[in-house]
């Protein structure tokens, strides 16, 4: 692994980053008490518990442990008579959505982000506000943007996955406008790896929703109307 600090997953002995909460390898929680690399090697589990090291290079037997973790977690999740997704957003959704709304669609990315942000994991901030202050105060946005990107970096850095940069995403949301979706999908790629250890045993919607499906034919008729009033412009002008 990199100079970065590391423990040992209690369970398979691997070295994670200090700060994650599961294990990438055997995908089981550790505690916050897993021993870091500079403890005696073997000391963080008993003998019984530890695969041999054949076994945890050995893919198969990773494979078997992550199918016996779904199965042992495996629940018909179920709400309203419909399935419980998790989190993940879909690139391609993300990015016909912002492209049709004309980036319109960025100020409920950021307003959902939030809200998670806020009710999932306990952070103390106010949603309406900062949507508001993100959607109509200039270098304000900025400022809050930033908040949001500096939380959800922290938080998916935690669970030991590859982050972005939240100075660099937003400087290049700044700076660059017209590659500001290119920022918001780098930033929703890392999200989307964190939803798929976040909620292992949950599916990602990859379908458009309803809601979505008359969003974009409502924006799409306004981008039709846009196109022939510029073409009748030229043509008269």
């Amino acid at each position: 692994m990199s100079n970065e600090e590391t423990k040992k997953c209690e369970y398979c002995g691997r070295e994670i980053p200090i700060k994650a909460q599961k294990c990438r390898y055997c995908y089981n929680w550790v505690s916050d008490e897993a021993i870091s690399r500079n403890h005696i090697p073997n000391s963080y589990n008993t003998k019984e518990n530890i695969p041999s090291i054949n076994h945890i290079n050995n893919e198969n037997f990773m494979y078997k442990n992550r199918e016996n973790f779904l199965n042992s977690n495996k629940q018909e999740f179920k709400e309203n008579g419909s399935i419980t997704y998790n989190h993940a957003f879909p690139i391609r959704r993300l990015f016909l959505l912002m492209i049709t709304t004309f980036g319109l669609y960025s100020i409920y990315w950021f307003y959902n982000n939030s809200k998670i942000l806020k009710e999932n994991y306990g952070k103390n901030i106010s949603v309406g506000v900062r949507t508001f202050i993100f959607t109509f105060i200039p270098i304000g946005n900025w400022i809050v943007f930033y908040y949001l990107l500096n939380d959800w970096e922290d938080l998916i850095e935690s669970r030991g996955i590859e982050s972005f940069s939240s100075p660099a995403n937003l400087l290049i949301y700044i700076c660059i406008p017209f590659l500001g979706l290119w920022s918001i999908i780098n930033i929703q790629e890392s999200m989307n790896d964190f939803w798929r250890i976040e909620d292992l045993n949950l599916r990602t919607k990859r379908s458009f929703t309803n809601t979505e499906i008359i969003v974009m034919i409502i924006f799409s008729i306004i981008w039709i109307l846009l196109i022939f009033f510029i073409l009748t412009l030229i043509v008269f002008i």
